[in-house]
């Protein structure tokens, strides 16, 4: 009696991978040394991979942050079964819509490497869809509202830290330099404080960044070109003022405005320095965590970068210039993507003097600054360099006269006539 045959039928469902921890390490590495991945991101990645890889032998969800790969080698069985309780596990243990998609994410990452079909990577992407769904949901609940109030409620306490004494003069123009460029150009706090001297050009009111520096950049991988944005005129004054005041500084840190060279962390400043100090203080008016006009929140130093955009939407109404283009200017001067798709034609038509052009209209002029931090740094607002600069007119077209008008007893001094127009009265 002949065996009845087999049917042979592929079953994704049943199928499993063993995958070792050396193979995830050096994956790991590999990619943190392609990506030029700064510190902070490259340990929540590895937190993210190994709490994964620890749930597929343990079935839990270690939690904490010291999280690491394990001593020794290690062999992880990955099926579809533990993927699909990876992520009900995710969804129990209470996480945000924003810390499950980071997961996720890293995971699928991972796993795509690693040669794992996509069939099962199905499995996460669909609800990764669902919890960026919700994630934006969240964003919108979650985002401060800004004015300008704010900004100038951080350099009022910034100042009166200053006064307390518990900052030297020029640590306290730095302070007020670095925040006043998260201010004026809505870039994240790890782009500014990797600005160097040569980065800087007064004439055209710009900052060149790398774009091996910023987010975009290193998402797209380019390692050549930059990103340009620009300077308000209190931030330019303030920039002028602080290279004179800390060259020597500036010099030690090899062109570094802000930073030592390699610096380890981009996230943790000196400016996030002064305000974990400001909390300890007794006077709560020098507290720089603060809450903000809203009243909900507490100012953070990434603020600068929400109320960059805020603000630019509330100077376009006001100005009655709300369009796609002067939206889509905002989005390019912080490094934001597109929105949707008027927006990406509209970004890349953009050019550069035209973005200029609205920033000078809607931002260069604003003023957060103190009265006695502007006295003390040197800087006019718009309205007192008109006077000045109508003072510097009429004083020129007094000192500057006609040859016929000039007195009897110079008149008599031979004159090139077509010099006559130049020449200045003695006094």
């Amino acid at each position: 009696m002949h065996n009845k045959p087999i049917p042979l039928r592929y079953r994704p469902e049943e199928l499993q991978y063993v995958i070792y921890s050396d193979d995830v390490e050096e994956l790991l590495a590999d990619y943190a040394s392609s990506h030029n991945l700064s510190e902070a991101f490259q340990k929540e990645l590895e937190r993210f991979v190994w709490q994964f890889f620890e749930f597929t032998k343990t079935r839990k969800l270690k939690s904490g942050v010291k999280i690491k790969a394990p001593q020794k080698r290690e062999e992880y069985v990955v099926s579809r079964e533990v993927l699909i309780r990876y992520v009900s596990a995710l969804f129990e243990a209470g996480y945000s819509s924003s810390s499950i998609a980071k997961r996720l994410q890293t995971v699928i990452l991972v796993l795509r490497r690693l040669g794992v079909p996509e069939v099962w990577i199905d499995v996460l992407r669909r609800p990764m869809k669902e919890v960026n769904v919700a994630r934006k949901i969240e964003q919108e609940e979650n985002t401060p509202i800004l004015t300008l109030d704010d900004a100038r409620e951080f350099f009022r306490r910034l100042e009166l830290l200053f006064k307390l004494k518990r900052l030297p003069k020029k640590r306290y123009i730095k302070a007020i330099a670095f925040s006043l460029l998260l201010f004026a150009t809505g870039r994240r706090v790890s782009e500014i404080v990797q600005i160097k001297v040569q980065d800087i050009d007064f004439e055209s009111h710009a900052i060149r960044i790398p774009a091996n520096q910023t987010k975009e950049g290193k998402l797209l991988k380019l390692s050549a070109g930059e990103r340009i944005v620009f300077m308000t005129h209190e931030a330019e004054m303030v920039l002028m003022y602080y290279l004179k005041a800390n060259k020597d500084e500036i010099q030690r840190q090899q062109g570094y405005l802000f930073m030592t060279p390699n610096k380890r962390s981009l996230k943790d400043t000196f400016l996030h320095k002064i305000v974990k100090m400001s909390r300890t203080l007794v006077d709560e008016e020098a507290n720089l965590d603060f809450v903000v006009s809203d009243g909900i929140h507490k100012f953070k130093l990434k603020y600068f970068r929400k109320l960059f955009i805020q603000e630019w939407e509330r100077q376009t109404e006001k100005r009655g210039m709300m369009n796609d283009r002067v939206l889509v200017a905002a989005r390019k001067i912080t490094g934001h993507r597109p929105a949707n798709d008027v927006h990406r034609i509209n970004y890349a038509k953009l050019s550069l003097l035209e973005v200029w052009g609205y920033y000078k209209e809607l931002y260069y002029n604003l003023s957060v600054l103190t009265e006695e931090q502007r006295k003390m740094l040197g800087i006019m607002c718009k309205k007192e360099r008109q006077v000045k600069k109508n003072n510097r007119r009429q004083h020129h077209e007094v000192k500057t006269l006609d040859f016929l008008s000039i007195p009897q007893r110079y008149q008599q001094i031979p004159v090139d006539a077509n010099f006559s127009s130049r020449i200045t009265v003695m006094n």
